[in-house]
């Protein structure tokens, strides 16, 4: 793992040493932190920057039952003069030591660095050293780095005396802070894995952070739960006491609960607080780390731990029943085993955390209230599958959702239950339409349309009409959509009732602005976001937020798309919408691949591969970006891959109405100068947009075969205004309107169509871009056209490396396989840590990688097999 966010810290120190080497006299640094900080990793790195510079010398204190007396002295003595070591291996103070080794530091050519380790746990002699040394290093061309856990320090320790006595002048204090999550997010993406939940398990620690990463998710690591309880031991009985019941609350708990349950624990809550176990937030009690927490937990034997879970379950119900505390009775119940209790709070608790928009937390406790069902009428059994299904529908949970919603309506027809049952019908169109398409969302939107006609008008018919609006818009039907639409919002009005008005609104809208660029529809839409903002209607908002950005897309207002993104995914992210989260984030990666951004479309592609819950139509949409970014950037068997995913579309439709996989294969093929196979993938999916009337759809396919020389013969049909140009010859005025649009690729493309400053001005677009396979074709037009100094493209070494990588790419990547550091690298190739981390970003960017676990299975994928 890389060394992060100690820059600041590490220019200190440099200046410190560069100062000494100045004769500016030497200096006393304090490196403190807690536990797993990274105490050793900083001062090993800082030390072998400036190995060159300096000597070091390096000793350690441990933790033993009986420190060694001069510990750290020992581990250096084969390192210091015979008569010195002679000294040291003595194992007294009063034989001249101290001054012998402050000379000794006086009198070296280069500057000394003197470590000495985890001084919290010296003894009196290594601490008279220290206090020696610290009040005299001033006058030596040396560093004394002292490192030292600060949350081990209580108000006794007598570290603490020492270092209040050294001189202010001379002693810098370091403090390490704990990492940022951002920092966290990037070890994560390092090691290829997601970072949901990592920071606040770790809260950024991290010897945490990277013992986790290392370990299968869920499970805490051995070393961390070994450090952990090492520690714990080390408490007298009360304070371990103290850290059990603090332990078996998750996050944290009140400063009076604990004392309900132990008595008077004043003197065991400071051992635990000075010992940096607990940390103290107000009137609440917590451990520094979740992962520490969990640790102690789990380590309670069997009955102890029902027992304390029992007692706080007791304490917590003495207090009232109130909402606050029903997610922690539940908690608590189950881990007591106390079934009836869990039966009785489970579902009151479920409904306040959806109520609250803690949708991930109702789904869980909705499936632990079912798992104690048996004495349930199976109508209130259908109504807790109902509310399970819709947490789980928002969290991204689907395939768990339908699963709830046909027992819920097989449980409504035994019952008779038609309302009910006609409800279920339409949810189970909704899910699917995200799960698997059209074809199975029609059936279930046709039946629920069928059984709500048969009752009095109600408003779940108006939902049962909006989701035969989407089904027919899915289904490219949009005269039917609109049709159906228009029902929906006149039996909404009707009802007066306003949250199936802005459902059946943004189905409308979307069907209208799916072939025509309506200036009330996109007034209309606007609206029905306004609308249920104002109302807090949660999903309906989270829907308006998706097919605004979606039909923004689709008419390449990319500004606008990345502007509902933004406030889409931060609305969606803050209520646990996760499946309009994840929606969201493909269609960024889209935008930012139209707007030559890609790079960023990566790491949108990257975090979606770590997504824990996201549907099987995202998946497939998100591959089938990620091959089109890797076509444009000329990653090898790319076209297979894409008409691969063009041949699966009808089992899986791919419903992206703004990206298609036949115009991606018709790219392709004209990458690789394949007409035949231009025409052959494109025109079929002309006709279906023909009859659609899809203007951007159908103008992306019409200009491919134009390019291609296969334009049907007198083909004149309404197409998006920039293909228009090209298709009526007029390049320069196409290149200026998707530079207008802020679409360098698809610019540089119409330029191919120029003269020869156009060709070198779609050159640079396209090397800027990094599109090589588009890059190629400009230098052979150029060069068919005589033209002289044409720009150099890779190297004949890059264009046989089968991912068109440099030589110095090729050395990285290797390096990278052997999981190297990026300062071991830094080391093998005598280049900066900063080099090389410019060298490692940029090969992840051309590689369309998203981490370097991701780059490490792409190059050991298209390895060669080994001779035989």
């Amino acid at each position: 793992m890389d060394l992060l966010e100690r820059e600041s810290q590490l220019a200190r120190l440099g200046a410190l040493l560069t100062a000494t080497e100045r004769g500016e006299g030497g200096a006393c640094v304090l490196v403190s932190g807690e536990a797993g900080i990274g105490k050793t990793s900083f001062v090993r790195h800082f030390t072998d920057l400036h190995r060159e510079r300096c000597e070091l010398l390096w000793g350690a204190c441990e933790a033993l039952f009986t420190p060694r007396p001069l510990g750290p002295l020992a581990d250096i003595a084969d390192a210091l003069p015979p008569a010195l070591a002679a000294r040291v291996h003595e194992g007294h103070t009063h034989n001249g030591l101290f001054p012998a080794l402050l000379a000794l530091l006086r009198d070296r050519k280069k500057p000394v660095v003197l470590v000495l380790e985890d001084v919290h746990w010296a003894d009196g002699a290594t601490l008279d050293l220290t206090k020696y040394l610290g009040r005299r290093v001033h006058a030596a061309p040396a560093l004394l780095i002292l490192t030292f856990r600060d949350d081990e320090l209580g108000l006794e320790h007598p570290l603490r005396k020492v270092l209040g006595e050294l001189p202010a002048d001379s002693t810098h204090r370091l403090p390490l802070p704990l990492l940022s999550e951002h920092a966290v997010e990037h070890l994560a993406k390092q090691a290829g894995r997601s970072s949901r939940g990592l920071f606040r398990a770790t809260d950024g620690n991290p010897f945490f952070v990277t013992e986790a990463l290392e370990s299968d998710p869920g499970e805490i690591p051995s070393s961390v739960r070994d450090a952990v309880l090492a520690r714990i031991a080390g408490l007298s009985t009360p304070a371990r006491e103290v850290a059990e019941v603090v332990s078996i609350a998750p996050s944290r708990v009140e400063r009076v609960l604990v004392k309900t349950l132990l008595g008077s624990v004043a003197t065991a809550l400071d051992e635990c607080l000075d010992r940096g176990v607990l940390r103290a937030e107000g009137g609440w009690l917590a451990f520094r780390h979740e992962l520490a927490r969990q640790s102690v937990e789990q380590s309670l034997p069997p009955g102890r731990f029902i027992t304390r879970h029992a007692e706080m379950f007791r304490a917590l119900r003495g207090r009232g029943e109130g909402t606050a505390e029903l997610s922690r009775l539940v908690h608590h119940a189950e881990r007591a085993g106390l079934v009836s209790e869990v039966a009785r709070l489970a579902p009151v608790a479920a409904a306040g955390a959806a109520k609250a928009s803690a949708h991930r937390e109702a789904a869980a406790l909705y499936a632990l209230a079912l798992q104690h069902t048996d004495g349930l009428e199976p109508r209130q059994r259908a109504e807790l599958l109902e509310a399970r299904a819709h947490s789980c529908a928002l969290t991204n949970l689907l395939d768990q959702a339908i699963d709830a919603r046909l027992a819920a309506l097989s449980l409504r027809r035994q019952l008779g239950d038609s309302l009910a049952e006609g409800i279920n019908l339409r949810w189970l169109a909704h899910l699917y339409r995200f799960h698997t398409g059209e074809l199975a969302s029609l059936t279930y939107a046709r039946a629920a349309v069928q059984v709500l006609e048969t009752l009095p008008p109600q408003r779940e018919l108006a939902f049962a009409y909006t989701a035969m609006t989407w089904t027919s818009t899915l289904g490219e039907t949009p005269a039917a959509a609109v049709t159906w639409g228009d029902r929906a919002v006149a039996l909404a009005e009707q009802l007066d009732d306003a949250e199936a008005l802005a459902a059946a609104l943004n189905a409308r809208c979307s069907a209208r602005l799916r072939t025509h660029d309506d200036p009330v529809a996109w007034a209309e839409l606007k609206g029905c976001l306004a609308l249920a903002l104002e109302n807090k209607f949660e999903e309906p908002a989270a829907r308006a937020f998706m097919s605004l950005m979606t039909l923004a897309l689709m008419h390449r207002q990319l500004q606008a798309a990345l502007d509902y993104a933004q406030q889409g995914i931060a609305y969606c992210a803050g209520r646990d919408l996760d499946l309009y989260t994840a929606r969201l984030y493909v269609r960024r990666a889209f935008a930012y691949i139209e707007l030559g951004r890609w790079q960023e479309a990566a790491s949108d592609l990257a975090e979606l591969d770590h997504a824990s819950t996201i549907t099987p139509l995202e998946r497939e949409t998100s591959r089938f970006l990620r091959a089109v970014l890797n076509l444009r950037r000329g990653q090898p068997d790319v076209t297979a891959a894409l008409q691969q995913l063009h041949d699966s579309a009808p089992r899986l439709p791919l419903y992206s109405w703004y990206a298609r996989p036949a115009n991606a294969c018709a790219e392709a093929a004209w990458l690789q100068g394949d007409s035949d196979a231009v025409e052959r993938v494109a025109n079929p999916a002309l006709a279906a947009a023909i009859g659609l009337g899809e203007p951007w759809r159908l103008g992306e396919l019409a200009v491919w075969l134009k390019r291609a020389g296969r334009l049907p013969y007198g083909f004149d049909h309404p197409v998006a205004h920039p293909h228009a140009l090209e298709l009526a010859g007029d390049w320069r005025a196409a290149a200026a309107e998707w530079n207008r649009l802020g679409c360098p690729y698809e610019q540089g493309l119409a330029m191919l169509a120029g003269d020869e400053a156009a060709l070198r001005g779609a050159l640079r677009i396209f090397d800027a871009l990094g599109a090589a396979p588009a890059a190629t074709i400009v230098r052979q037009r150029l060069h068919a056209l005589g033209a002289r100094d044409v720009q150099r493209g890779p190297q004949p070494r890059t264009r046989t490396d089968p991912h068109g990588l440099t030589r110095r790419e090729r050395e990285i990547l290797d390096l990278l396989v052997q999981r190297l550091s990026n300062r071991a690298i830094a080391r093998k190739l005598h280049r900066s840590e900063r080099t090389v981390e410019h060298h490692v970003s940029a090969l992840l960017g051309k590689l369309g990688a998203g981490s370097r676990a991701e780059v490490i299975g792409l190059a050991q994928r298209s390895a060669p097999a080994p001779r035989k």
